[in-house]
């Protein structure tokens, strides 16, 4: 089960709908995934690959499987944090067992390095 999403600290006023952050604010894994999307992958201008990877972690934490994968991919691609290819398994792995499939077929490829 997803539980509530809990030390959200400060969101900005220009960071989705006034409902959507009082929603993250109050918890829902899934209004923190979609501000941290925002986040991650609006306009060019906007992008905040910090707070990105401290509200996938929040929602990652508390069990939303896409955020646990989009939290691996930052960690394994140096995005907003040092890269931290430790971290990134871990995260890619409780996607995993989550039934994430795209973390399953990731962890695969990180696990076992290609040959050449």
């Amino acid at each position: 089960p997803i539980q509530p999403v809990t030390g959200l600290g400060e969101l900005p006023a220009g960071l989705g709908s006034a409902g959507l952050r009082k929603a993250a604010l109050d918890g829902d894994a899934r209004a923190v995934y979609e501000l941290a999307s925002r986040a991650a992958d609006g306009p060019v201008g906007t992008r905040d690959p910090k707070l990105a990877l401290r509200l996938f972690e929040r929602a990652a934490v508390a069990g939303l499987a896409p955020a646990q994968f989009r939290l691996g991919n930052m960690f394994e691609k140096g995005v907003g944090a040092p890269r931290d290819i430790a971290l990134a398994r871990i995260w890619y792995q409780r996607a995993a067992e989550r039934g994430n499939a795209k973390a399953m077929h990731t962890l695969f490829g990180i696990e076992v390095p290609p040959h050449g």
